[in-house]
């Protein structure tokens, strides 16, 4: 067998760790962010598809490092409970030049963020994440703001969403393309209704 050439590279992959929603939340979510978001043309829309809680952004990292990756996210959260979420309000961040409108969600019980700081601890052990030194927020991208254009600005709306609960943490491989990202959930760690 011939040893790769001097000048191969091992694969890249661009992954992320999120809390996924339901479907039916993902389903009424992005339709209700097309009806109050409906008419910027300095927007695109997030399909329904594409709508999660990002707990960690790990960029790009070497494909062979994707069962270690998701080894440590399943321990991170084994055990956990679900979170129960609210719906807040959109938010365009960051404030000043948005690239992103955003759904606040409310997390009252701290769950989502206990979740996200354990992942992001479980990762930091594993050289796969550093943490941001930012406080978390938990939030729903539900439009990016296309490259040089200014959103409209927008009186606050909240999302008319019944509390729900969140039950899976994945581990996802996001592919950039011309019609936005494409996400690949990789492994998925069920949580505790």
């Amino acid at each position: 067998m011939e040893p790769p050439p001097a000048d191969a590279r091992p694969e890249r992959v661009r992954l992320f760790v999120a809390l996924a929603l339901p479907e039916a939340v993902q389903t009424e979510l992005a339709a209700w962010a097309e009806d109050a978001l409906h008419g910027d043309a300095a927007l695109r829309l997030v399909p329904s598809e594409g709508l999660h809680v990002t707990l960690a952004f790990l960029g790009s990292r070497d494909a062979s490092a994707v069962g270690e990756i998701a080894a440590a996210t399943a321990s991170a959260v084994a055990g956990t409970a679900a979170p129960l979420l609210e719906a807040g309000e959109l938010a365009p961040l960051p404030r000043r030049r948005p690239r992103v409108i955003a759904l606040d969600l409310i997390d009252p019980d701290g769950r989502v963020a206990a979740l996200q700081s354990a992942v992001g601890a479980a990762l930091a052990e594993a050289a796969a994440y550093e943490p941001e030194s930012r406080r978390f927020r938990p939030h729903v991208t539900v439009a990016r703001v296309r490259k040089g254009a200014h959103p409209a600005p927008r009186a606050p709306l909240r999302a008319p969403l019944p509390p729900f609960a969140a039950t899976e943490v994945v581990l996802y491989r996001s592919e950039l393309g011309p019609g936005g990202a494409r996400y690949t959930a990789l492994s998925a760690t069920a949580l505790h209704v």
